[in-house]
């Protein structure tokens, strides 16, 4: 086997193979033991700092399976003290010297809204009830196949390439008072695999996680799938979840929808999402996504749609595409024979307020069907101007449900079903969706990065921005109406949030009430109006992060935009309340005001 020098003693790669009921791990040198043909050649291919390799699996007539490819980095340290590891945990987090941020204690809030409980994650990431653990380590499913370590002396990164999408996942650990951190990237796959093959790269290099997104995004672009032109949104959506909730009760009728358009006009949105609006309520009676007669019927609906779009707002629906309601009087004829199945046939339940809600496989064409059937009728019946298609992009374990395709990656089964949504419903409609996957961005309009549901200190939406600049991007801007914390704090937690999204160009998912938070609705208006006056930039300008800039002061963020020909501009939020200058690469000096936040063209 051609085993690279680069590969150093500290960095193995590991195949985890299945044979009827008999798994192993095995360091690939040992694949050959077992007739299994194995290769990883390094390519030639010029690109300065690194280093491609082929790896390849064949088990021929052995009947052995690839389950799982595992490449290891043991003790990876790199010098100085200010190491921070860029991981692709939804839209991205970073990690500032993770050997020592493993072992804080994960702080978080619990709150109650209606009948849920919610858990905001504020910092730390060592489970409170392990506070005496010598060693700790967290596993993340890859919204991209790679990661970025760095520190100001040098940078480490790994990639796993492969054109089916296979389902990434990538595990970090360390030891309590140890230097050195420890490393694992994973393809996983979710069908019996005899003969596949991906290119590895190792990245050690001078430069920072930019140029490992960079290089990420040239091998998704030789694959030609493109990046969808979203929907135009000027702001995003104002989301409203509870017409009817679970429990029966009724908050809005479909009569008062036009008045909700009112409010979404005067924060400064152009489109409305209503959830809860389906027979039952929210979280029940899934996948029954039909007007309910008590809210006002299908008539009273349609209605409310025609007034909406009578002043100038778009309107989509919610419907869930992955769950289905186990309380459902179809669920055994309809339910079960799509749902997924783990080895022993059991089903994946969970449980949602007072509701179990089975999983259901993308791999069954009768489920397909199904989502097709309620976003054609959203789209066509309703006249609505998209959907919320919740869960769809789910990667859940293994299926084993007897009649479903299994043929290809989650990911990849996922992006074909989406076409089939597309389809039905036409190129012309919105579709947003939760859980980023590089994949998604072909056919997608926007994906909820989910940075409010992510660890909060930890959170950095901007890798999966800078990696897909063009593609369609949206996030909450806070959770449901929040009661772990006063309203003043809720105020200042919005106003970071809202910095966040301005400064990527991200879309909002905002609900009604965040507007009217304390020391929060000044803000919001001037960057809605900024949003507005330079709709342009923020639909057709190429966000590029700090590229370009060498520094600003503290306190103040700013964010590169290139424009349509030679032009650029630069994206500001302001925190000390004074005017300053920032600086950028050609020592040129940008003076900016003392506005919160602002727009500089160059």
């Amino acid at each position: 086997m051609d085993i690279p020098e680069i590969m150093s003693l500290n960095r193995k790669i590991w195949a985890v193979i299945q044979r009827g009921n008999e798994i192993l791990t095995l360091d690939i040198k040992e694949l050959s033991h077992y007739g299994i043909k194995c290769s990883l050649e390094t390519q030639k291919k010029e690109k300065v700092g690194f280093c491609f390799m082929t790896f390849s699996f064949d088990s021929g007539e052995t009947h052995w399976n690839l389950l799982e490819l595992r490449w290891s980095f043991y003790k990876l340290e790199l010098p100085g003290d200010d190491d921070v590891l860029y991981l692709p945990d939804k839209g991205g987090s970073r990690w500032k010297n993770p050997a020592v941020l493993l072992f804080e204690e994960l702080k978080y809030s619990i709150g109650k809204w209606r009948d849920r409980q919610f858990c905001l994650r504020e910092s730390g990431l060592l489970d409170p009830q392990k506070l005496d653990a010598q060693e700790n380590f967290v596993e993340v499913r890859c919204s991209m196949p790679f990661f970025s370590y760095c520190s100001s002396h040098g940078s480490v990164s790994a990639f796993m390439f492969d054109k089916g999408f296979e389902t990434t996942r990538l595990r970090v650990g360390a030891k309590r008072g140890e230097k050195g951190i420890d490393l694992e990237l994973s393809k996983e796959f979710n069908r019996d695999v005899t003969c596949w093959s991906c290119t590895l790269v190792l990245g050690e290099h001078s430069g920072d996680w930019h140029q490992d997104c960079r290089l990420y995004k040239e091998f998704y672009d030789s694959l030609g799938l493109g990046i969808r032109e979203a929907v135009p949104l000027l702001a995003g959506v104002h989301a409203h979840y509870d017409l009817r909730w679970q429990d029966g009760t009724i908050h809005k009728k479909y009569a008062d929808l036009p008045r909700l358009a009112d409010e979404a006009k005067a924060d400064g949105f152009d489109a409305l999402v209503f959830g809860g609006w389906n027979e039952g309520g929210f979280d029940n009676n899934y996948p029954g996504f039909r007007p309910d007669p008590l809210l006002g019927g299908e008539e009273e609906l349609i209605k409310a749609v025609d007034a909406i779009h009578a002043k100038g707002m778009k309107v989509l629906f919610y419907v869930n595409g992955f769950s289905y309601d186990r309380s459902r009087q179809e669920f055994e004829k309809e339910g079960l024979p799509c749902a997924v199945r783990f080895a022993d046939g059991s089903t994946r339940d969970v449980r949602w307020g007072s509701k179990v809600l089975t999983g259901m496989c993308m791999g069954s064409a009768r489920w397909r069907a199904i989502v097709c059937d309620n976003v054609r009728y959203v789209c066509e019946v309703l006249k609505a101007d998209g959907v919320y298609l919740d869960q769809f992009n789910v990667i859940p374990p293994r299926c084993y449900g007897e009649g479903h395709d299994h043929s290809r990656s989650a990911a990849a089964g996922i992006f074909e079903a989406f076409r089939e949504v597309r389809t039905v419903a036409g190129e012309d409609k919105i579709f947003i969706t939760e859980h980023p996957l590089d994949s998604l961005n072909a056919s997608v309009d926007y994906q909820d990065l989910e940075t409010v549901w992510n660890n909060q200190a930890l959170t950095f939406p901007e890798l999966f921005c800078y990696t897909f600049p063009e593609a369609g991007r949206m996030d909450l801007l806070i959770q449901k109406p929040w009661p772990c914390t006063d309203p003043e704090i809720e105020g200042r937690h919005l106003i970071k949030n809202y910095d966040r999204l301005f400064l990527t160009g991200t879309k909002l998912w905002c609900y009604g009430h965040a507007s009217q938070a304390p020391g929060f609705g000044e803000h919001f208006r001037l960057g809605q109006k900024l949003r507005k006056e330079h709709e342009e930039l923020f639909s057709k300008g190429i966000y590029r992060h700090t590229d370009h800039i060498a520094s600003v002061p503290s306190g103040v963020e700013a964010a590169w935009y290139d424009l349509p020909g030679t032009k650029a501009a630069i994206v500001i939020a302001n925190t000390t309340g004074a005017e300053g200058t920032l600086t950028l690469e050609d020592k040129r000096k940008v003076d900016f005001c003392s506005s919160a936040l602002q727009v500089i063209y160059l």
